[in-house]
């Protein structure tokens, strides 16, 4: 909101969060400058320890959707663009 409204000269934020905010906010893409990121993190899911079935179980639906491009069009849907990677 600081920097819609700006009460500030800059941010730090994560990247899907601020793309989100582009898409949503088309006039904010002339305020947003890309740097290099500070540090490059992961994404996850828990799963309660000694379910390794229910752990399969997501990490395959995770495969099928980025295999089948599915995971890709709900990201452009979202964020407008397709950047991450499944490890």
């Amino acid at each position: 909101m600081n920097l819609i409204t700006e009460n500030c000269d800059a941010v730090i934020n994560s990247r899907p969060s601020t793309d989100y905010m582009v898409l949503m906010r088309p006039s904010l893409a002339k305020k947003v400058e890309r740097l290099e990121p500070i540090q490059k993190s992961e994404m996850g899911m828990v799963v309660r320890k000694g379910n390794e079935a229910l752990a399969a179980e997501i990490n395959k639906a995770l495969a099928e959707l980025h295999a089948d491009g599915t995971y890709d069009a709900i990201e452009k849907k979202w964020f407008g663009q397709t950047s991450w990677q499944i490890h």
